[in-house]
């Protein structure tokens, strides 16, 4: 039996489709609001035999800071995937997501730890990474060291603090890895994740940064976990990558798959710091979350760039192109949402 939480989210919902098709039963751990038909709509893409492969899911209800409610799920389990966590760069929710994904991530531990699980894999980011410290060092990994300060996100802060719960916990003896996911590219909810960028693409996006951003397939991701949980690897955590680019060429590809036009104005870094702070102060007038963040346009001005070849090394592994990532995705998001 196979634990997965965050089951609802992109990567939570293909890592159960490839684990049902791999014939494993599951039980998934979601809130009570959570709503499983995103989910639905991935196994039905997939496959003709959907609702065989659904019924190798068993839910739970449970609240990720409530170890109490997460006790059941626990019991006759032999791996267990933790994907859930908030993801959000609004200030506003600075508190929430330092919790959720800190205590959350301790309470998963603690009871793999009393409950003696066979293997957790623990997805985190590359967020927790560190950040080159001078332009010699062209590529950040594993072993690039994290060093807290003023520019670190609150969800860069509870990555790098929950991957320090999943290491204290190695060092007591349990039996993990972790991976840590660049942006990750797959069909979903048209308001979440990677299609939610999609989307406003679509929309008509006039605007890109002069930035660069690591991106890497859904699919990757998930068999990337499952080799791992099915190797003899533990006490390591990977980077897992599959291109670096500019994401101005990234707007290009989705634009030129949608047949839209490409964004054409350049954001500079002073257009940029005031955006974020004219948005800052009309969230504050008219109470509505921020759709510019100073978090998000840092981001969207860095030159970061990852390297995958320690997960290639170590399992043979060989990347989905981001190019047939974002065609294969923008075909799905065509037929969904394309009217």
């Amino acid at each position: 039996m196979i634990i997965v939480t965050g089951g609802t989210g992109l990567i939570g919902s293909h890592l159960l489709l490839q684990l049902a098709k791999k014939g494993h039963d599951i039980r998934a751990l979601k809130r009570t609001t959570g709503s499983i038909e995103a989910l639905r709509k991935t196994f039905s893409r997939d496959t003709d035999n959907a609702g065989v492969l659904l019924n190798r899911i068993t839910w739970y209800e449970a609240d990720m800071l409530n170890k109490r409610s997460l006790n059941d799920a626990f019991r006759d389990v032999s791996q267990v995937y933790h994907c859930a966590g908030v993801v959000s760069f609004d200030p506003a929710d600075h508190v929430r997501i330092m919790e959720s994904n800190i205590q959350g991530t301790k309470n998963i531990v603690d009871l793999c730890l009393e409950n003696h699980i066979g293997k957790l894999c623990h997805v985190s980011s590359v967020a927790a990474l560190g950040h080159k410290n001078d332009s010699s060092e062209e590529f950040m990994d594993e072993n690039t060291p994290w060093e807290d300060s003023g520019e670190m996100s609150a969800y860069s802060k509870s990555k790098y603090l929950s991957e320090q719960e999943v290491w204290e916990g190695i060092e007591k003896g349990l039996n993990a890895v972790i991976v840590n996911p660049s942006i990750v590219i797959g069909p979903g909810d048209r308001d979440r994740s990677s299609t939610r960028l999609i989307n406003t693409v679509w929309k008509g996006l006039r605007l890109y940064t002069t930035g660069s951003g690591s991106f890497v397939d859904v699919r990757d991701v998930c068999r990337a976990m499952i080799e791992l949980m099915e190797s003899d690897i533990s006490g390591e955590r990977f980077v897992i990558t599959s291109e670096n680019l500019k994401y101005q060429e990234l707007f290009n590809m989705i634009a030129d798959n949608l047949s839209k036009k490409r964004p054409g104005i350049k954001v500079t870094k002073l257009m940029g710091e005031v955006a974020w702070r004219i948005n800052k102060m009309y969230s504050i007038i008219s109470g509505k979350p921020p759709v510019i963040t100073r978090d998000i346009v840092r981001s969207g001005q860095a030159g970061d760039y990852y390297s995958n070849e320690k997960i290639r090394k170590s399992l043979n592994f060989e990347f989905i192109p981001i190019e047939q990532s974002v065609s294969d995705t923008c075909k799905i998001f065509l037929k969904e949402y394309g009217d």
